[in-house]
């Protein structure tokens, strides 16, 4: 053992003494790795383990408390524990938890009690993961126990469903065969707290019922009659039991919206007749599975008893659900077009086109119930797309136009009209979250080649009304709050009451702090409605209110979060971005709006909209390399000739450099200068260029002289200096010859130049000189020209 390690000896005597931080102390002291030592494993581990099973078979709740997290942190850290001791203490946890299931009522009537079988069900879950996929550890300690495990949970369930549903949904799974002799027990204990109870427990609870009863059907069930000789060759899958489950709950549907037709007529609907005739009716083959759902009692004279119908109707889609998206062992073949077919069906049944029967509009009572649960039953069949295209998104394309123009139905309208009541979208807020979360799951896999685009365009007036806060006294000052001066006339008359009326309260605060009296809006409902308005604006141009409603919208909003928490969520950021990449048809640009908003934000396609810059792609570099020996030679630079390293440079116009790069294109190999976007210094002008000054006939010379040589062969192969002497030599010759007409002109220029420049000195007196542009010849080609047209 380490030497710098306390001995197991200490830690166990400390270990049966200790409490509160002297414990974590010692449990944080037995995950050290330095007591994973073979040399341990006969001595001090052992002792370590004889001390936790005398904890874990204590009588004092507190014992029992201290053994079971000193196991888990020694087997979760030591390997060699683990291996060697670890069944030992499983039988000790699961001896004392069958105790205390045994005795329920007794032994967790005290929160110490309720304390220490939530440790010991950890625990037992903490040791059996453990223990799972180490084969021998699973085939010697962990499969025996499991029929001594599972009946315990079992019955426990029916008190702490919370706890052990989630440790039975993990056997199910795993150790589906040694789970087969105990599943009608546990059927008959899920089926019973379904049917009974369901409505009464947590969400989370419920989620767990179903997933529990779906992992039922992964143990095969035997069919009902003997297949056919003539269909023994056919195919058998593996998800025969799974998909009978399916069906047992699709079957359920029909029945059900069936007794919505004594409510709603839907003869006068012909597209629902036809989804209600679609409906599937009968069980998959031969697999018939028992229905454990009671019938439904519903009275129309006691109109309460309605909501069982969307009760119903939301247990079936939760159990729906619970079998096409989980995990199975196997593939499994999901009808996806009869789920649309429910889907749509239950989201039709609305009085937006079905009205109420005759002889039910008398009633008020009753049509306000109906008129409350039928937005239930519609919700529900949004849930079961959302949690649908969840799993099988692409798989619902073809069905895409169908889910959004199914939700305009949803949206409920004025009596006789087609406007939008956004009052009644107020109270259906919550519910209007799936509806922006369907579209949006639609949308990610249609882009802008949808069709039903309509429907979409006014879920974004939805959207942005949703978004604003609710007022809980806007009835009261007819959507306006009283001005300061009727509120302080309101005070002046109660003054003069000498009766102070305790019963009235503090109404005054209705006046004083309106803004106290407001709902304000989740960041999640902000969340998605952002990402709805995100999708429509970068695929469609919305009309001109809708569009400045928006940009009012996500400007206002950002500001008003950016101060209340000090950063701005990141749907609001794309949104921003997006409404400047896509101004819509009034070219409304927000960029300087949202550049100071976003200013600490460091967002990239701000940054390159206000410091534009060109793609790599457009400037063009070309650069002709020769070897390493030309570097120093001949370099032709823009506006810049240089013959070799003793030669003058001499300047030249920018295209006498373009012609004599024309020129020696095709003979030897050059350098082609890099064309670069620099600007002059101030000082530099009067050295480099001479435009504005009055030339000499020497410089004119000089320029002629120039072009002419910027003609000749430029030479690559090294050349000693008499080389360079005689070329020059012979150059300078040719060039006489050829520019003696150049030369001459350009005298009589300068001499009629010096002439005018005499005459304006005698006239004006200011001026020093004469400022003149002269022409400059751009090629051999113009001089052509003009001997053409003189002639």
């Amino acid at each position: 053992m380490n030497v710098h390690g306390i001995s197991m000896a200490s830690l166990v005597k400390e270990m049966e003494i200790a409490t509160g931080n002297d414990f974590q102390k010692v449990l944080k002291a037995l995950s050290s790795s330095i007591y994973v030592d073979e040399k341990l494993l006969k001595t001090e581990l052992g002792l370590l383990n004889a001390k936790i099973l005398k904890l874990l078979r204590s009588n004092k709740e507190y014992d029992v408390w201290k053994g079971c997290h000193a196991v888990s942190v020694i087997c979760s850290f030591n390997a060699l524990f683990l291996l060697s001791y670890g069944g030992q203490s499983l039988s000790a946890v699961y001896a004392k938890l069958e105790h205390m299931s045994n005795y329920y009522s007794s032994t967790t009537n005290t929160t110490q009690g309720r304390t220490l079988l939530k440790t010991l069900v950890s625990t037992t879950k903490t040791l059996m993961d453990l223990m799972r996929n180490k084969p021998t550890l699973s085939r010697e300690c962990l499969v025996p126990k499991l029929k001594a495990i599972i009946p315990t949970l079992i019955q426990l369930s029916r008190n702490e469903p919370e706890l052990c549903l989630p440790i039975l949904k993990d056997l199910l799974f795993k150790h589906s065969t040694t789970f087969k002799p105990y599943v009608n027990k546990f059927r008959a204990s899920l089926t019973e707290q379904i049917a009974t109870g369901y409505h009464h427990f947590p969400k989370e609870v419920q989620l767990l019922l179903c997933s529990n009863y779906a992992y039922l059907h992964l143990i095969k069930l035997q069919a009902q009659h003997v297949q056919d000789e003539t269909e023994a060759h056919h195919r058998v899958y593996q998800d025969e039991t799974w998909r009978a489950g399916i069906f047992s709950i699709l079957i359920q549907f029909k029945p059900i919206v069936k007794l919505c037709n004594n409510i709603l007529d839907f003869d006068q609907d012909k597209e629902l007749t036809k989804l209600f005739d679609s409906l599937p009716s009968e069980p998959y083959k031969d697999y018939k599975i028992e229905d454990f759902l009671t019938p439904l009692k519903l009275d129309l004279n006691e109109p309460f008893t309605l909501w069982e119908l969307p009760r119903r109707i939301n247990l079936l889609t939760d159990l729906l659900v619970a079998f096409v998206t989980q995990p199975t062992p196997f593939p499994i073949r999901v009808p996806i077009g009869t789920i649309n077919f429910i889907c749509e069906t239950l989201v039709s049944v609305s009085t937006k086109y079905l009205p109420i029967k005759r002889e039910l509009r008398r009633d008020q009572d009753l049509n306000a119930i109906i008129i409350e649960i039928l937005p239930e039953i519609q919700y529900a069949g949004i849930t079961l797309w959302k949690d649908m295209l969840k799993a099988y998104g692409k798989c619902f394309l073809p069905m895409s136009d169908r889910i959004l123009g199914s939700l305009e139905v949803f949206l409920p309208f004025k009596p006789k009209t087609t406007t939008v009541d956004f009052e009644a979208c107020k109270n259906l807020e919550d519910k209007f979250l799936n509806v922006f979360e369907v579209a949006n799951l639609v949308l990610s896999n249609v882009g802008h080649r949808l069709n039903e685009v309509d429907s979409i365009l006014k879920l974004v007036d939805v959207g942005l009304y949703l978004t604003e806060d609710t007022s809980l006294i806007e009835n009261i000052f007819d959507n306006k709050p009283l001005d300061k001066k009727e509120v302080i006339s309101s005070q002046n008359k109660n003054k003069t009451k000498h009766k102070k009326d305790n019963k009235a309260g503090a109404i005054t605060d209705l006046y004083t702090n309106y803004d106290q009296f407001l709902t304000k809006t989740s960041l999640h409902r902000f969340d998605e409605v952002n990402n709805f308005l995100s999708f429509i604006i970068s695929n469609w141009r919305l009309g001109t209110s809708q569009q400045i409603h928006t940009i009012k919208y996500a400007i206002s909003r950002s500001l008003q979060i950016r101060e209340q928490m000090g950063f701005i969520p990141q749907s609001f950021v794309k949104l921003l971005r997006i409404l400047v990449l896509n101004p819509g048809n009034e070219k409304l640009s927000i960029l300087p709006i949202a550049i100071s908003l976003l200013k600490t934000s460091n967002d990239v396609a701000f940054d390159l909209l206000c410091h534009p810059r060109l793609p790599m792609g457009i400037v063009h570099n070309v650069k002709r390399v020769s070897d390493a020996e030309e570097e120093d030679q001949n370099v032709i630079e823009v506006g810049t000739y240089v013959e070799s390293k003793d030669s003058k440079i001499v300047d030249a116009p920018m295209a006498d450099t373009f012609n004599v790069l024309e020129a020696t294109e095709e003979e030897e190999t050059v350098f082609v200068p890099t064309i670069e976007n620099t600007v002059t210094p101030v000082t530099d002008i009067e050295n480099e260029t001479k435009i504005f000054k009055k030339r000499t006939a020497d410089e004119t010379v000089e320029i002629e002289t120039e072009v002419s040589t910027k003609r000749t062969k430029v030479n690559t192969q090294p050349k000693t200096k008499e080389d360079i002497i005689e070329e020059q030599i012979i150059a300078d010759n040719r060039v006489e010859k050829e520019l003696q007409p150049a030369v001459e002109r350009a005298h009589a220029e300068t001499a009629r130049d010096e002439t005018i420049e005499k005459d304006d000195e005698e006239d004006e007196d200011e001026e020093d000189e004469e400022f003149e542009i002269p022409e400059i010849h751009l090629s051999e080609y113009e001089d052509d020209e003009d001997a053409e047209s003189d002639s």
